[in-house]
């Protein structure tokens, strides 16, 4: 290559790089998240494209909810309905931008399985063979105790079991990881057990 290609390439690349950030700071700047309400919840969705109509959230996103949590074992009530193949994930205790190595997911596989799925650090575990009779198909109505010393308390309907998870969780945000999936309610509340 000659030198006027290499310097052109250079000159190209300083545009480039110039172009993606602010004057100040030099990098580019994020679009200011709108806050939105649900359940009385203010929210905004950080990634992804969902629907709110004052009822209801809808679509495949993330929301994080605008208040920290200010408790370290905290229940969560959730009300929702998933599309076949559609998944909800409840993360709490997370750091900024939801990172945590412990996330609750519903999933709906086929047409009315219900599949749910606890993820510590690399790890999976289906627990769905602890409730009798789940089913994916219509609303449903769930609440989990994320217990920051390490184990979630979940109740559905009139059922009720417990895990164990070994990463160390303790940050102060929470929010939802929708995917083909519609949430009709969602509360916070301090943990209904505490140990």
């Amino acid at each position: 290559m000659n030198r006027k290609v290499i310097s052109l390439a250079i000159v190209g690349l300083t545009f480039l790089l110039l172009g993606c950030g602010s004057e100040e700071s030099g990098q580019k700047t994020p679009p200011p998240i709108k806050i939105q309400s649900l359940s009385g919840m203010e929210y905004g969705v950080i990634d992804g494209d969902l629907a709110n109509n004052d009822r209801s959230v809808s679509g495949t996103g993330t929301m994080i909810f605008k208040n920290p949590l200010n408790r370290d074992d905290n229940n969560y009530t959730l009300n929702f309905s998933l599309e076949e193949n559609g998944s909800l994930t409840l993360i709490s205790n997370a750091q900024a931008g939801l990172k945590s190595p412990v996330a609750l997911t519903f999933e709906r596989r086929a047409a009315d399985k219900l599949a749910i799925v606890l993820k510590d650090g690399d790890q999976s575990y289906e627990l769905q063979d602890s409730f009798t009779g789940l089913s994916a198909a219509g609303e449903i109505s769930v609440q989990v105790d994320v217990h920051e010393h390490g184990h979630i308390v979940m109740w559905i309907g009139s059922e009720e079991d417990e895990w164990a998870f070994t990463s160390e969780v303790n940050g102060t945000f929470w929010g939802l990881k929708l995917s083909s999936a519609v949430v009709n309610s969602v509360k916070l509340d301090q943990a209904k057990e505490v140990h």
